[in-house]
């Protein structure tokens, strides 16, 4: 028999550490009838299992400051759909890149496509792709905010290039 679109739902993950997009994006119903039930969490509160068939399932561990009720709690999710509004990383080289990889195995459509999403955590190469074409551009026509690359090697090393 042919399946109500009202009995349908669609399962959205979206990965924010602030804002309530529980509250604003769940219970709303798409334009073919399919009700949106909303989960979020954090990076650091996600793992990630993919399949072959694009099957994501992902475990949401408890948030200890949870922004709605039931994020407290550890929940399972077969996600079909993300929205990203958090860089996959934290300070001192924490990233959370096999999360991503894992996501973009799945093929898992998102809002903000992993793709990009994937490729921005090298950021030091996508500044010198933008470098890049600053220079062919010229600098009044692609104006590139300044950066400077550190490796993560030994910090007193810096010395030998800098006066302070």
């Amino acid at each position: 028999g042919d399946t109500d679109p009202l009995d349908m739902s669609i399962n959205l993950l979206v990965i924010a550490s602030e804002n309530n997009w529980h509250n604003l994006l769940n219970d709303l119903t798409l334009a073919d009838g399919r009700h949106v039930v909303t989960e979020q969490t954090r990076w650091k509160h996600l793992h990630v299992e993919a399949n072959a068939e694009g099957l994501l399932r992902v475990s949401l561990r408890g948030d200890t400051d949870p922004l709605y009720p039931g994020q407290q709690h550890d929940r399972i999710l077969d996600c079909d759909y993300l929205f990203y509004r958090n860089f996959p990383s934290e300070l001192h080289g924490i990233d959370f890149k096999p999360l991503v990889i894992g996501i973009y195995y799945a093929g898992t459509p998102s809002l903000n496509s992993t793709n990009s999403v994937l490729r921005t955590l090298d950021r030091p190469i996508v500044h010198a792709g933008l470098l890049r074409i600053r220079d062919k551009l010229g600098r009044d026509q692609f104006p590139v905010i300044d950066m400077n690359y550190h490796s993560n090697g030994y910090l007193g090393m810096s010395s030998l290039f800098y006066d302070h």
